[in-house]
């Protein structure tokens, strides 16, 4: 059996998924701004996205939406990038030397393998 229901003048199913729109942007302006991404995922087996280039420690506002003949309800979550145990850690005892020509600059080697690496966890 077929449901079909007529939105807007269309008859076209409205159970035929066609996407997914995601949106996220800083909760807060970071240095100033607030950049809002909108990301429109196409066809109806990718129920994920990779998201890059977040800023560390911020929190960020997502909305997911599903789409037929038009966008549903969104899905919201605010999510702020948290360490996660496992990557290399921060170099140790920084210092700089500077010449008439140059500056060099020296540090030590971080725990490898027990620092922190950010990403978006609840």
């Amino acid at each position: 059996m077929e449901c079909q229901c007529v939105l807007g003048g269309s008859s076209l199913p409205q159970w035929l998924l066609e996407g997914y729109r995601v949106v996220y942007q800083p909760s807060a302006p970071v240095h100033g701004v607030t950049r809002q991404v909108t990301v429109d995922v196409k066809g109806s087996w990718q129920r994920w996205l990779q998201v890059r280039e977040l800023s560390r420690g911020v929190a960020y506002s997502f909305s997911i939406q599903a789409r037929t003949v038009n966008y549903g309800p969104p899905l919201l979550a605010n999510l702020t990038s948290q360490p996660l145990n496992g990557t290399p850690g921060s170099p140790l005892e920084m210092s700089i030397t500077r010449t008439s020509s140059a500056l060099t600059i020296h540090w030590l080697e971080g725990n490898a393998g027990g620092g922190t690496y950010h990403r978006l966890c609840h």
